[in-house]
């Protein structure tokens, strides 16, 4: 399946959504922070990136500017349980710094999934 960055804070988040990723086939690259984060991208190329928007030190978004950008191979999935990511200036990073997505926490596992699965199919434009 595919290769799978996740980054977040909440070590609960962590465990059990990489628990959920595994099972369903994927590989999975934890990370609590976006400088454990930088730290795995250098040797990996990951598919997708789940990454949390509240990180402590460097935040989420700026973790993902840096990272990913418009030519960037790994597709994101933006996710919070802070900040409302239905909102406009969310949405309005869609097709931008690799995001195809948006993940508002609590989640299920079905809902994430379905996140990932829709994030690896679209086409990065």
């Amino acid at each position: 399946m595919a290769l799978i960055l996740l980054v977040d804070d909440d070590e609960l988040i962590l465990e059990t959504t990489s628990k959920i990723l595994m099972h369903a086939g994927h590989e999975v690259l934890p990370a609590p922070d976006a400088e454990k984060a930088h730290a795995l991208l250098a040797g990996q190329n990951p598919d997708l990136a789940l990454v949390d928007v509240m990180l402590p030190g460097k935040g989420g978004l700026s973790f993902i500017m840096e990272s990913f950008g418009p030519d960037s191979a790994c597709k994101v999935v933006v996710m919070s349980g802070k900040v409302g990511v239905g909102l406009e200036s969310f949405k309005g990073l869609e097709g931008h710094f690799g995001v195809r997505g948006l993940l508002q926490k609590p989640f299920g596992a079905a809902e994430l999934l379905d996140a990932v699965n829709a994030a690896l199919a679209r086409a990065c434009v």
